[in-house]
């Protein structure tokens, strides 16, 4: 699968059903930290196809990067920033 296509990949279970990849991942501040999560669990063979293309894009690696930093840091108010997203800055930008 594609890059392109793993980021209009659509969701067919859980929470997020009906939505991309893409959406997932920048819209709700916990959807990179679930799409990480998830293509460690027992999953159909396309959707963890899709997740591992998505996960492979770099500025998807260096969102989930900050979201994990994000939760480990949670409260203390330490965060490192993301440089050079190619994608609309948005929940993950401070």
């Amino acid at each position: 699968m594609t890059p392109d296509q793993a980021c209009k990949f659509k969701m067919p279970f859980g929470k997020y059903v009906g939505k991309s990849l893409e959406q997932i991942a920048t819209t709700d501040p916990d959807g990179a930290r679930y799409l990480d999560w998830l293509v460690g669990q027992s999953i159909g063979m396309e959707v963890r196809a899709a997740l591992r293309s998505f996960l492979a894009i770099s500025w998807v690696k260096e969102l989930v990067d900050r979201a994990i930093e994000d939760n480990t840091h949670r409260g203390t108010g330490k965060t490192e920033p993301v440089e050079n997203l190619r994608k609309p800055k948005n929940w993950w930008e401070k």
